[in-house]
């Protein structure tokens, strides 16, 4: 067996620990405890959305907020905001993001007969982060 530990490149260091600071910045501004959840990207929503349809309409939401919520406050070649984070436990979930002015967002959501909606929106000023991230990662 081989035994691989992938450390990743200066980038990948860099996104990882921007997400983490955001990440934290959020839970802390509300006040969040969500060990319990499952954590997802983006990506791995997707991926979830394919194989389980009742997923589709949670990944819609995500992908409206990144298209028409977080695109438009990136001005190459750097950016200060990431993909939207998703924790999921049984039929309650958050969706926890940051806008480019340092605002955080959590959207509660719940699966209502096999379809996922918006419970609650809420938004409070947090940390503005610096433009570190190269804008296309």
């Amino acid at each position: 067996m081989i035994n691989f530990i992938h450390k990743g490149d200066e980038e990948e260091k860099k996104i990882n620990e921007f997400y983490k600071e955001v990440l934290l910045d959020i839970l802390q501004t509300f006040n969040l405890r969500l060990e319990s959840f499952s954590k997802y990207s983006y990506e791995q929503l997707l991926y979830k959305s394919e194989k389980q349809k009742e997923y589709k309409v949670l990944s819609d939401i995500v992908t409206d907020i990144i298209e028409n919520d977080l695109n438009s406050n990136i001005k190459p070649p750097y950016k200060n905001v990431i993909d939207p984070v998703n924790f999921i436990k049984g039929n309650q979930g958050y969706i926890l993001f940051k806008r480019s002015d340092g605002t955080n967002i959590v959207l509660h959501v719940a699966k209502e007969i096999d379809k996922w909606v918006v419970v609650e929106k809420k938004d409070k000023q947090g940390k503005k982060m610096k433009n570190e991230l190269i804008w296309y990662m």
